[in-house]
């Protein structure tokens, strides 16, 4: 029952139950009909038949019932087979295969064949037939007397059974083949239509405007999307001209252009500015491909359009970005390589004519003192300083100048096509430049909240581009940042012109910057020591000094090498160097019982580091040395910046004990009062005072002065750079206790060879103790 029940489709068992139903009810009804015919006619045998039809309504009502729990199948059995039981028994009692109640075997034989199928109708068939030969064999064997049936009836009964069997299981199986194509075709109609579903609102929810043309293109269909993004109404569209309502914004080349393209069965695609029903312009990125029939005919076109106004807003505010700078609003410096990159491609393609390449004037500007002035007025100012020199260069830039903010307070031009000669572009380039010196010194530039005007000045670094045949815009960059570099040692307000010698110096310092990184990690550097004498020529004190054991060049003097450090984090790194070296050099015993001051200079940017004092104070307590017999050598350069801050940090050491001197005393402007504010216990003239006192009244009245001031401080003197016994001389003779240095006493040698030197003086002389004999 369950292999029938599986092999039926939902309509077929539908059916099937409503037939069992039908003929449960039939049954039972027809039953209770003929009861009461055979009860008024008053048969002789009606009792017999009352009970005949009395289960045969009971199996019609049991097969109705069976059928309204879900049990059709069952039901079918049930009626199907006591039906036949009842039919079987009145053939039976009423004659046989002649019996008018054999008629109901054919209707059950169909019944069974229709609903049940091939094997359960074989089943029945048989016994049916079965039944029949069992009524003649009785009659020829006479156990039934009442039966009376003829071999004729016999074999046309059975006949008739068969062919209805046969008949109704053809018709069925017919039937059931023809409802399986026709499910299979209803079940891929409904697949179709489900996808058609899917495909149609796929296109009426597009986020794309979706537009369907005939061949003559009128709108036939357009989607919501493009109904939201034109402002149309659906009935507006239909029917016309695409060009007056969804592709506006094409031309007449543009349309025969898309029209040789949809011939040929090809899409054109392309952006457009098209117009919205109230007239807003929208940029959208446009498709038009045909659409074909089955047979490859095209039919209509659809046009697939995607708003891209806010992209292409989004790219033009990248660009503006990525090219132009925030504050000024001039062109960056990454639009400034870019130009570079166009010349120096715009140049190749020269080479290949007869014409030589032009040349190009490259400039990067710097504003003198950018840092201090934002400093003291804040960022604000200070951006506000930028663009009016920006407004000032951009009048002095001509026509074939490009100006750009290169980074921070930088600037850069390029002057293109100047000469196709590189010596005279290199005039024009430097007359340029001296033009805009002049322009921007000539009259101060006016901020708001600032009250007096601002004069502004900068260095100029040059150089031409292309230089060579195989010049890059790298390298005219870096040639013109390295002749910037040369403007600004020079000071404020210089233009300065590449030469190859400025590469050279260049190269040089960055050789010497990393090779002293690499030195102080892995001990190239040497302490010597340079004593400081009095007038009987003992040492009583020395100066710490540095020295680098270059493994390529050899020992090399601190003007090597200092200047380098000094513009990076190097002079931090090797002052901390030099203090460690001291603060060990001052625990040797040789040292510490004679007491002898020690002297090491300390640059301004070490001194200014924010852990400087507490670094030192760890030093002293790490190497237990006397802080009292510290000197710390500072020049005028450390408290130009903030005063304040450097002074407190000197009182800060000086409570520690460490004493200060300061150093090439009288070549700044306000040593005097510094003399006045600052914790000052050492003054230390400058060599270039002692070399020209015998030569110059001036400088010998103002080294006078020096030792009469240092005098009413009551500080101590020493005078560097002391080279012959007439200068010791008068130095002692201006003032007895003034300390000399210099070569006249000794050169700055190995810490270990001048420590040896200094005990060997400081012993007694060895006397011969022995006698006469």
């Amino acid at each position: 029952m369950q292999a029938l029940q599986r092999s039926l489709s939902p309509q077929d068992e539908t059916f099937s139950r409503s037939l069992v139903r039908l003929g449960g009810i039939f049954v039972a009804l027809q039953s209770v009909v003929l009861a009461a015919a055979y009860w008024l006619e008053g048969a002789p045998d009606w009792p017999w038949r009352l009970l005949a039809n009395a289960i045969a309504c009971s199996i019609g009502m049991a097969a109705w019932a069976l059928e309204r729990k879900g049990r059709w199948i069952g039901a079918t059995y049930v009626l199907v087979w006591g039906l036949w039981g009842v039919i079987v028994l009145a053939a039976l009692a009423t004659g046989g295969a002649r019996s008018h109640n054999q008629l109901g075997l054919p209707i059950i034989l169909l019944f069974c064949g229709w609903v049940l199928g091939q094997q359960p109708a074989l089943w029945l068939l048989a016994a049916s037939l079965g039944a029949i030969m069992a009524f003649k064999l009785a009659q020829l064997w006479g156990v039934m007397g009442g039966l009376v049936m003829t071999w004729t009836s016999v074999i046309y009964t059975c006949g008739m059974l068969v062919l209805t069997v046969v008949a109704t299981l053809l018709a069925r199986q017919h039937f059931m083949s023809r409802a399986a194509i026709a499910e299979a075709a209803q079940e891929q109609l409904r697949a179709s239509e489900h996808e058609l579903r899917k495909l149609s609102l796929a296109v009426e929810q597009c986020p794309a405007s979706i537009v369907i043309t005939d061949m003559q293109t009128h709108v036939v269909y357009a989607n919501q999307a493009f109904l939201q993004r034109s402002g149309y109404a659906l009935q507006e569209v239909l029917g016309r001209p695409t060009r007056e309502v969804s592709i506006t914004g094409m031309d007449d080349a543009q349309r025969q252009e898309v029209q040789e393209l949809l011939a040929k069965g090809q899409t054109w695609q392309g952006d457009l500015r098209n117009r919205r029903k109230d007239g807003r312009l929208v940029v959208e990125d446009v498709r038009v491909a045909p659409l074909h029939d089955e047979f490859g005919v095209p039919t209509h076109y659809v046009e697939l359009k995607q708003d891209i106004t806010d992209r292409i807003k989004a790219e033009a505010t990248i660009h503006q970005l990525s090219h132009y700078d925030r504050i000024t609003g001039l062109p960056n410096r990454f639009a400034f390589l870019k130009r570079l990159m166009e010349l120096k491609e715009q140049s190749k393609g020269l080479r290949c004519e007869i014409s030589p390449c032009p040349r190009h004037g490259l400039l990067v500007l710097d504003v003198d003192r950018f840092t201090n002035f934002n400093d003291v007025h804040g960022s604000v100012q200070g951006d506000q300083l930028l663009r009016a020199v920006a407004v000032c260069l951009s009048g002095l830039v001509p026509a074939n100048g490009l100006l750009v903010r290169n980074s921070g307070d930088e600037f850069a031009i390029v002057l293109e096509n100047l000469a196709v000669d590189v010596s005279n572009a290199e005039l024009l380039t430097k007359a340029f430049a001296q033009r805009l010196l002049e322009a921007l010194s000539a009259d101060p530039l006016w901020l708001d909240g600032v009250h007096d005007g601002v004069r502004v000045t900068c260095c100029i670094g040059m150089c031409v581009f292309p230089e060579l045949a195989n010049d890059s815009e790298i390298e005219a960059l870096r040639r013109a940042n390295t002749a910037l570099h040369e403007a600004k040692s020079r000071g404020p307000g210089h233009a300065v012109i590449f030469q190859e010698v400025m590469a050279e110096n260049a190269s040089r310092r960055y050789r010497i910057e990393k090779g002293l990184r690499r030195a102080v990690g892995e001990g190239e550097l040497r302490l010597f020591l340079q004593g400081q004498y009095n007038a009987e020529g003992v040492a009583m004190g020395v100066e710490a000094l540095v020295r680098w054991e270059n493994p390529e060049r050899g020992l090399l003097s601190p003007g090597a090498f200092i200047p380098v450090a000094e513009e990076s984090d190097l002079i931090v790194l090797l002052g901390d160097w030099m203090l460690e070296q001291t603060c060990r050099l001052l625990v040797r015993p040789e040292l510490v019982e004679r007491r002898l001051q020690l002297s090491v200079n300390v640059s301004a940017r070490q001194f200014l580091q924010t852990d400087f004092v507490a670094k030192l104070q760890a030093l002293l307590a790490f190497t237990e040395a006397d802080p009292s017999r510290l000197t710390l050598e500072v020049t005028e350069g450390l408290v130009l910046g903030d005063f304040d801050e450097a002074a407190h940090r000197m009182l800060q050491l000086r409570e520690m004990g460490i004493q200060f001197a300061l150093d090439d005393f009288g070549t700044g402007y306000s040593s005097m009062a510094y003399l006045k504010r600052l914790p000052i216990q050492e003054l230390k003239i400058d060599q270039s005072f002692v070399r020209d006192m015998n030569k110059s009244q001036q400088t010998e009245a103002l080294v006078e002065a020096i030792l009469w001031v240092a005098h009413r401080f009551g500080l101590r003197v020493v005078a560097e750079g002391v080279e012959t016994p007439a200068q010791a001389a008068l130095l002692h003779a201006w003032e007895p206790k003034i300390l000399c240095q210099g070569f006249l006493y000794d050169q700055p040698i190995p810490w270990q060879a001048w420590v040896a030197r200094y005990v060997q003086q400081l012993q007694p002389p060895v006397t011969d103790t022995g006698t006469e004999a």
